[in-house]
């Protein structure tokens, strides 16, 4: 589906609805952190990957459309390379942030860190959202 969608449009509109679920899950999950169940993770998240299915698959076929036909072997390449890197980094702070959160009362400290580790996921979709918009239409030679 967001594929026909870039193929019918142009690479924004996918772009920009894929930003909006993120953005609306990611401030949810920071927003209700506190009262979240199983069934609200679930649905918080089923939201962020419809907006991350949006967003990552257009974006690498766009990227990859840039790019002269020899060398998209090798951007393909690059962003499997990148995607590996950027899952095992940002584990690792997340990680971090949680056991930062730490202290005598375990309850509190998972919240803390959790708290931390969603508002840095927030501005990280917020930094994706900027970039969306910061994307230039093609400009012909009559414009």
């Amino acid at each position: 589906m967001t594929g026909r969608m870039l193929d019918s449009f142009s690479v924004k509109i996918p772009l920009v609805i894929g930003a909006f679920f993120l953005i609306t899950s990611t401030i949810s999950f920071t927003i209700f952190q506190r009262y979240l169940s199983v069934f609200l993770i679930a649905a918080l998240y089923v939201i962020y990957m419809i907006g991350f299915s949006f967003v990552f698959n257009n974006s690498l076929t766009y990227a990859l459309q840039k790019l002269p036909l020899k060398l998209i072997s090798d951007g393909n390449a690059v962003f499997n390379t990148l995607q590996q890197y950027a899952g095992s980094l940002g584990t690792s702070v997340a990680s971090a942030l949680l056991a930062n959160g730490i202290g005598t009362d375990g309850k509190q400290s998972n919240y803390t860190g959790s708290r931390h580790i969603f508002i840095l996921n927030f501005i990280s979709c917020a930094i994706v959202v900027i970039l969306i918009f910061s994307i230039q239409r093609k400009k012909n030679k009559y414009n």
